[in-house]
């Protein structure tokens, strides 16, 4: 479970804090999304939650354990994060690869990992453009 416990943001030299008190659970399997206007602190927000930021107060958790004392290791295999600039994360040439990628970091066994992709690219819906290239891929209309 990833715990955010009155958690605050102030970039520096800013007169005001970005973040306010925010407060919240997410447990294993849940997944969440984050709206709002530009410059909201959404991207904030997502970069505290995943250990990529220290909040200015407040405290953040997973499973327990203050989220800056694991190594990256442990936080990759807990959290994941796709930021809004999606073009500047994609790192292979087909959405079957794309999805491997993370599984690839942890040092799984081949066979999890192909376990493990094909069983998100069924979640997801995504069985039939596997062979695409993300960037390829669209919204129905």
């Amino acid at each position: 479970m990833l715990t955010l416990n009155q958690v605050a943001y102030r970039w520096p030299d800013a007169a005001a804090d970005c973040l306010h008190a925010i407060s919240l659970e997410l447990r294993d399997g849940e997944w969440l999304a984050l709206t709002g206007d530009n410059g909201a602190g959404k991207s904030t927000l997502l970069r505290i939650m995943a250990g990529l930021l220290s909040p200015t107060s407040g405290s953040v958790t997973l499973n327990g354990e203050p989220i800056a004392q694991l190594k990256n290791r442990q936080r990759a295999a807990a959290i994941g994060v796709l930021f809004q600039e999606a073009e500047n994360q994609i790192f292979h040439s087909n959405v079957a690869q794309e999805v491997a990628f993370g599984l690839k970091l942890q040092r799984l066994s081949a066979e999890e990992i192909s376990r493990r992709t094909q069983a998100a690219l069924r979640l997801c819906q995504l069985t039939d453009v596997a062979e695409a290239h993300p960037l390829d891929l669209h919204a129905a209309p």
